[in-house]
Parts: C-alpha cells; sequence; structure tokens
C-alpha cells in the first residue's frame, strides 16, 4: 500500500524547513536593511562633516551682525541650490531658528536641540542625530558649526545648522534606490529559497527512503496478520508514527494470543489437617 505523497515524513520535514528558510530570509533582509541605512547614513554624516564649517571659515557674511540680509539670503540660496538635498539653518546662542530659506511657516520646531550639535562639535561617534526644525516627527542628520566669538561676549554668537537628509532627499531615495535594492534582495531570496528546497528535499528523500521501506514492511506485515482497521489507522500516518502504532498493534495481538498459565497448588507442599 503506497502512503499519500504529502503524509510523508521527507514532505513535512521539507515543508518544515521551507518554513525556517523563510522565516532566516526575512530575519536577515530587515538586519540587513537597517545594517545597511545605519552605514548609509554614517558615511553621508561623515562625507559632510565639515561642511558647516568650511561655509563659516570661508562665507564669513552668514555670521556676521547686522550684515545684509539679502548677501546672506542669496548665500543660503546658493547652497541649496548647489545640493537641493540640504537644508539650512542659522541658529542663535540659544538654538533658536532666526533665518532659513524656505516657506513661510516651513519652520514649525523653531527651537533646535543643542546637545545633539555640542557631541557633534566635540567629535562624538557618528552618526548623530539632531532636531528638525521642520517638525517631521523624526530626528535628521545633520553639519554643524559655532560662528566665531564677538570680542567682550563670552557666549557664543550662534550656529549653523545643515540638515543633511531633508525631505527632498529622503524622498528621491524612496522613489530610486530603495525599491531597487529590495527588489534584488527578494530575488537573491527566492532564488536561494528554491536551490535550497531542492537540495533538501532530495537529501531528506535519501535519508527517509530507510525508514519508508521498513514501514511498507510493516504495513504489509500488519495487513497479514492484523486487523484491518488498525492497517487502515496506520496508513493514514507519516512513516514514523505508523512505525509505531504498528509495533503497538502487534504487541496487543501477541498478549491477546497467549496462551493463559494456570497455577496448580503441588500437593507437597500442601498442608492437611486431620480430624482429632
Amino acid at each position: 500500500m503506497k502512503q499519500p505523497l504529502l503524509r510523508t515524513l521527507a514532505l513535512r520535514l521539507v515543508g518544515l524547513l521551507a518554513l525556517l528558510l523563510l522565516a532566516y530570509g526575512a530575519l536577515v533582509a530587515l538586519l540587513g536593511d537597517r545594517f545597511a541605512t545605519g552605514r548609509e547614513e554614517e558615511a553621508l554624516q561623515r562625507l559632510s562633516h565639515g561642511l558647516a564649517r568650511h561655509i563659516v571659515e570661508h562665507w564669513p557674511e552668514v555670521s556676521a551682525p547686522g550684515g545684509d540680509g539679502r548677501d546672506r539670503s542669496a548665500l543660503l540660496q546658493m547652497l541649496m541650490t548647489v545640493n537641493p538635498g540640504i537644508q539650512v539653518y542659522l541658529l542663535d546662542a540659544d538654538g533658536r531658528v532666526e533665518h532659513y530659506i524656505g516657506e513661510p511657516g516651513m519652520v514649525r520646531a523653531p527651537q533646535v536641540d543643542l546637545a545633539p550639535v555640542r557631541r557633534f562639535l566635540a567629535g562624538a561617534t557618528l552618526p548623530l542625530r539632531g532636531s528638525d526644525p521642520m517638525a517631521s516627527g523624526r530626528e535628521r542628520l545633520f553639519s554643524a558649526a559655532m560662528f566665531p566669538p564677538r570680542t567682550g561676549d563670552p557666549r557664543p554668537p550662534g550656529y549653523l545648522y545643515i540638515v543633511l537628509d531633508g525631505p527632498a532627499r529622503e524622498q528621491l531615495a524612496a522613489q530610486a534606490a530603495r525599491p531597487r535594492l529590495w527588489q534584488g534582495a527578494a530575488s537573491i531570496l527566492v532564488i536561494s529559497l528554491v536551490v535550497t528546497l531542492a537540495v533538501g528535499a532530495v537529501a531528506l528523500s535519501r535519508l527517509t527512503r530507510p525508514l519508508q521501506r521498513l514501514a511498507e514492511r510493516m504495513r504489509e506485515f500488519n495487513l497479514r496478520g492484523a486487523a484491518s482497521s488498525d492497517a487502515a489507522a496506520a496508513a493514514a500516518l507519516d512513516e514514523v508514527r505508523t512505525i509505531g502504532d504498528l509495533v503497538s498493534a502487534a504487541a496487543r495481538t501477541v498478549s491477546i494470543k497467549r496462551p493463559t498459565r494456570v497455577c496448580v497448588p503441588d500437593a507437597s507442599t500442601t498442608t492437611s489437617t486431620s480430624p482429632p
């Protein structure tokens, strides 16, 4: 009697292997995406680490008190035109946004947390994230520099704060790079899964073949000597459960057919009592 294909031990093991591979592939994809995102952020911030300092050193009109506002706006506009992915803000000594280029009302969180800025200027480990003046709900990569101190004023005159991963860059990255990355990762995962399942199916089939033969022989033996209900029940199971049930059925058959031994008392050991 041939066993249904979907009830064989090898097919069940292959199904379990497929589930494990899918779970492992999803975990690797998730961890790989997070690792790649972290490395990309670190590379972007490291590459643009000295951007704000370079601007402050070479364009002093950015931080000049009482300077021409038109020259400052033109400079900021030029910077954002050269690199549309950034956003440039001028902060006062307390971290409030004093000047920016953009639509009126674009800055909905004018107070920037200066703690990440100070860690950045102190050379902390990258990547570092700071406040987003646009109140997008997430922190942003940035480059920052402190304006040159003023004579007789111990407080810093302010900061140049540049957001490196603004909405424009984020939108472009979401439309271009990330879908291709996930498509490539999905293709590799599917190919790996198919190849692994094929190899695993062949290997498991060879490994469980002796067990299948033993189960078939025990089914044939049970059909000749055991009850038909036991044989039908055993045929619906996989090889391991089939062998276990058939062994149990054979044990029950042997116990039923075993002759009953009657114990007769030994006359020599029997004590008789004579009447007085």
